[in-house]
């Protein structure tokens, strides 16, 4: 959740104190605590803390913290344990609650906010003195001056009008009896709802407050269109009543129904929960609403990727059978040249015994020329000695056969 804690030396809004602020990760919406401190190395129970809590949305900004967080001239300072060997520490932590314990929460604050304004209302209620020595005479016609105010606001104090009751005969003077209406238009946000701040003087001349000052009543035109815009939008999926704009008309249509009554008493408080908490629940759904846009977004990115597979293992079969078949040729050719090698490997075997044979023949041969080169003379003689003796036989002969 925490993506960095930013540091301004100088300060953002005062140059002479330290800033720090917080940043928090895209995406990251929702009510925390936390706190940013400033360690004390020497003691740390001096350690300086600054707590907040906020509401996080989107876009989340990076300025969640303080501005003015310590002086400089105490941070500087050696002696105080802030900065130590040009060190300094710094800390965050956040608290997140659960929904239960928001909810809770929520409901305690409703009912010290509803407990409040019984109080104020009960503090702010008519309270007559009626004489009792004398009956009252008849008074004559009270005229009724309305002063107006200025343009409507979210303060209910701006919205009221004033009316003042006079009494010419009243002891001479005139006096005056001052109360804040409630003007017309339903009170939508929560943090407006205040009780009406009732001025009274102490008597009003025999005149009853219940009679005198009513609130100014809603037109029938008002109520119609209210129950009538009421209706369409229960009628209408939330998505629809958000989407459509109809968020502001549905919440100013809940309040005229609760100001008139016109809702059954069972889901009076129900309802009323709902118009407190209604901008709250319509930013969890804005919040729901980009959740789910964004697993729209996956589940579209995985359809996308399951198609691209899809059109990749029709380009990947072909390829893969060939290259099956290439891979077999290929474990062929390398059965094959195991077998060239083995008969390579006979064929050298065979070469080096003919060439120790043919070595070994070679020096018989060159000794055998040697011999007969040295038997030369001898073969010579012995030509020489055997035409000789032909050459007797043949003369033997020619004597012998006469």
């Amino acid at each position: 959740m925490c993506r960095r804690i930013t540091i301004l030396p100088n300060g953002l809004k005062s140059t002479d104190h330290l800033s720090m602020y917080l940043e928090v990760v895209d995406g990251w919406s929702r009510y925390a605590e936390f706190s940013l401190s400033i360690i004390n190395q020497i003691d740390s129970k001096d350690t300086i803390k600054r707590d907040a809590k906020y509401e996080f949305k989107e876009p989340n900004r990076w300025d969640w913290g303080f501005s003015r967080v310590i002086p400089l001239s105490k941070l500087k300072d050696p002696a105080r344990g802030f900065l130590v060997k040009d060190s300094c520490i710094v800390q965050a932590e956040i608290h997140v609650k659960s929904k239960e314990d928001k909810e809770k929460e929520d409901q305690k604050k409703m009912e010290e906010t509803a407990a409040q304004l019984n109080t104020k209302i009960k503090g702010n209620s008519f309270k007559f003195r009626l004489e009792q020595s004398k009956p009252v005479d008849p008074q004559p016609p009270t005229s009724v001056k309305a002063i107006p105010m200025s343009s409507p606001s979210d303060d209910i104090e701006k919205q009221s009008k004033q009316i003042v009751l006079k009494n010419p005969e009243a002891r001479n003077t005139e006096e005056e009896c001052k109360v804040a209406i409630i003007p017309s238009a339903p009170l939508v946000d929560k943090s407006s709802v205040q009780p009406p701040k009732i001025l009274l003087e102490d008597k009003i001349f025999g005149l009853r407050a219940s009679d005198a000052f009513q609130p100014l009543p809603l037109a029938d035109e008002e109520i119609w269109k209210a129950k009538k815009t009421f209706r369409e939008c229960l009628s209408m999926k939330l998505a629809n009543v958000i989407e459509l704009g109809q968020v502001s008309e549905f919440k100013n249509s809940l309040s005229i129904m609760l100001t008139i009554n016109a809702l059954p008493n069972n889901v009076v408080p129900e309802m009323t929960k709902l118009l407190i908490n209604f901008d709250q629940h319509h930013e969890l759904w804005i919040a729901a609403l980009k959740e789910l846009q964004i697993a729209q977004e996956k589940e579209n990115a995985v359809s996308e990727l399951k198609i691209f597979a899809k059109k990749l293992s029709l380009e990947f079969v072909p390829i893969r059978n060939r290259a099956d078949y290439v891979n077999q040729v290929i474990a062929e050719l390398e059965r094959q040249l195991v077998e060239r090698k083995t008969e390579k490997t006979q064929l050298e075997t065979s070469l080096e015994e003919l060439t120790g044979k043919a070595t070994s023949f070679r020096k018989e041969l060159i000794k055998a020329e040697h011999e007969r080169r040295l038997f030369k003379p001898k073969k010579e003689k012995a030509e020489e000695k055997v035409g000789e003796l032909e050459l007797w036989w043949e003369s033997l002969k020619k004597d012998l056969l006469f």
